[in-house]
């Protein structure tokens, strides 16, 4: 009795031991960095928004999703826009395109948005989460950057700098008057 128990404390405090059992456990993505359930690398997968969406042409995500419910053209500057194809609790974000251009079918999706508290990134990130609740979140991964010029406050925003792959995952969180997330944007940018 005394060998599984200190092989249950083992488990609990070593990060890296902990995400090998969860990892063949459990159905949710665990940070091999710290161990914890951030879902580093795999914001599709948590959000259940499908990972072929990633660098899917317009007709891709119509063919994914159906037709959105609108098109919101973001503009970026005066010579470039963005556009969002918005479905119930989250959109698809399509890169940039000249301003004075029709959608493109050459534009790929670079990420999501999420605007519902339905669809969460993990129990404590998702739309209705305090600024608190984010930084909480992220504190532990060696893998998180958070800003630290331009005036943005702590929890603003988060780089995901983890290792297996070469792109930077970034989330930007917006918030209302009471510091509650009020939408999560996620880019991959590589």
């Amino acid at each position: 009795m005394g060998v599984a128990a200190n092989i249950i404390v083992i488990l609990v405090t070593v990060p890296q031991l902990r995400f090998a059992i969860w990892g063949c456990l459990s159905s949710q993505p665990i940070c091999i960095e710290c161990g914890y359930h951030h879902v580093v690398h795999d914001y599709f997968e948590s959000s259940g928004i499908s990972r072929d969406t990633l660098w899917a042409s317009p007709s891709e995500v119509v063919e994914m999703y159906g037709e959105p419910n609108f098109i919101e053209v973001e503009v970026v500057d005066s010579e470039t826009v963005r556009d969002i194809y918005h479905y119930d609790g989250f959109g698809i974000i399509f890169d940039f395109r000249n301003s004075d251009t029709e959608p493109a079918e050459d534009c790929t999706a670079q990420g999501f948005i999420l605007l519902s508290p339905d669809i969460k990134l993990r129990w404590d990130v998702h739309v209705g989460s305090t600024r608190e609740e984010i930084i909480h979140a992220y504190r532990k991964c060696p893998s998180i950057n958070y800003p630290e010029a331009n005036g943005d406050k702590m929890g603003d925003w988060v780089y995901d700098t983890g290792k297996p792959v070469v792109w930077i995952n970034i989330l930007y969180f917006t918030y209302d008057e009471n510091d509650r997330v009020t939408s999560i944007r996620y880019f991959l940018i590589g």
